[in-house]
């Protein structure tokens, strides 16, 4: 995974001897390799992939977005994963949440509502460290998230492991989840920050 901020991203996955899998989002427009045409499910999942990573609460409010305080909130268990069953912690844990106005991209009709979302961020208190950032998806992808009375689908992305990187504190684990139940997982093996990736990387081949 490539990033570069505040807003591009590009993925290339590799299983077996498939071909490799590269998806990207110019900080306009989501595109996969060897597609012209996206669903909006498929576009909304690529740019998801933004919302990957911890630094974006703060990458977020330095860019002026809405942003509050709306409190603390005590966890005590977590929901069954596919690799354990449900979690009761052995102490609640406690989280400052911060809230933002996220959006993502500058978005043409074609490609589907604006992608804006309200974003919950908890902060542990023990640590400091982002923990997670949760946020509502609309069930149908080609809705607005503003749109009264639409499904919403739960969305969390968990950070954990977190690893000295460079004097940086960074999460190794991400674990995403949608509608309570886990997505995928990410064991990240190694992070290069400040390596100043060009544009190009992130555009459509």
């Amino acid at each position: 995974m490539y990033r570069k901020f505040p807003g591009m991203v590009r993925v290339e996955l590799t299983a077996g001897s498939s071909p490799t899998n590269i998806t990207g989002f110019d900080g306009t427009n989501p595109w996969a390799s060897g597609q012209t045409t996206l669903t909006a499910a498929a576009a909304r999942d690529i740019r998801q992939w933004l919302r990957c990573g911890p630094e974006r609460m703060f990458l977020t409010r330095a860019g002026g977005a809405v942003y509050r305080e709306p409190g603390r909130r005590v966890e005590d268990h977590r929901p069954p994963t596919p690799w354990e069953g449900a979690v009761d912690l052995a102490q609640p844990k406690e989280f400052d949440q911060a809230e933002l106005i996220d959006l993502i991209g500058s978005l043409t009709p074609t490609q589907g509502p604006v992608d804006r979302r309200r974003v919950t961020y908890l902060i542990d208190r023990q640590t400091s460290l982002v923990a997670a950032a949760r946020w509502f998806e609309p069930a149908n992808p080609s809705q607005s998230a503003d749109t009264p009375a639409i499904g919403l689908v739960e969305t969390r992305v968990d950070f954990g492991v977190w690893r000295d990187v460079a004097g940086v504190q960074w999460p190794f684990e991400i674990t995403h989840w949608s509608g309570g139940k886990v997505d995928f997982r990410v064991q990240l093996t190694g992070v290069q920050m400040n390596q100043s990736p060009p544009a190009s990387l992130f555009q459509h081949p």
